[in-house]
């Protein structure tokens, strides 16, 4: 059985009053997906660890096209990348170099 909860929000709503009601709930851990509600929890100094996708599937829509002048690449039709190695420069940065397949 899970128990299941809806949050309404308001004008007046508050993510560090939230946060706090939710820690005391006993939930301890936070998975967001949201650019903005990331932003905000580093902003409040809430945010204390992260993690950061890479998809090496080119597939997208609008975003993918700059002044909307190219096609976007669709899930039938599109470059397939795999890493080919991982690398780091200091603690902080990290990069992949991939080789990109269009088959």
């Amino acid at each position: 059985l899970i128990d299941l909860k809806q949050i309404i929000t308001t004008k007046d709503f508050s993510l560090p009053q939230l946060i706090k009601t939710l820690f005391t709930l006993g939930i301890k851990t936070i998975l967001n997906e949201s650019p903005y509600y990331h932003h905000i929890l580093q902003e409040l100094q809430l945010l204390n660890e992260t993690w950061i996708n890479t998809s090496t599937t080119y597939i997208g829509g609008q975003i993918t096209s700059l002044g909307m002048q190219n096609k976007s690449f669709t899930a039938n039709n599109h470059p397939h990348y795999t890493i080919l190695s991982m690398h780091n420069i200091g603690y902080n940065f990290i990069y992949t170099r991939y080789k990109v397949s269009y088959k």
